[in-house]
């Protein structure tokens, strides 16, 4: 068994997770500006929002560290999640910075 040490999971793994603690501290910053924000609701947060999609990924790219194929599967996963959170980021900077994109009707 060869060790597969593509760079490009290793990269795409790091890309993800940075959006993920993005998306994250925004949504915090929101909810302190808003006086909505509460540590003691931080771990649930964590554990529902946050490490879901962390392990997944994990779980997807540990596996195409070894075996060139399954990195597909592990891309097209990544790609998901990366859109998921590149959407979510743009909406927690909107919200932060109280921007409206009219409508064109």
């Amino acid at each position: 068994m060869t060790l597969n040490l593509d760079p490009k999971i290793l990269w795409t793994l790091l890309g993800i997770l940075t959006l993920i603690v993005v998306k994250t501290l925004l949504a915090w910053i929101i909810a302190w500006r808003d006086g909505k924000f509460d540590v003691r609701e931080a771990p649930r947060f964590i554990a529902t929002q946050v490490l879901p999609y962390v392990a997944g990924l994990l779980v997807l790219a540990l596996p195409s560290l070894w075996h060139e194929d399954l990195a597909a599967i592990y891309y097209v996963a990544a790609g998901l999640v990366g859109v998921k959170y590149i959407a979510e980021v743009k909406d927690k900077f909107m919200v932060l910075f109280d921007v409206t994109i009219p409508d064109t009707d």
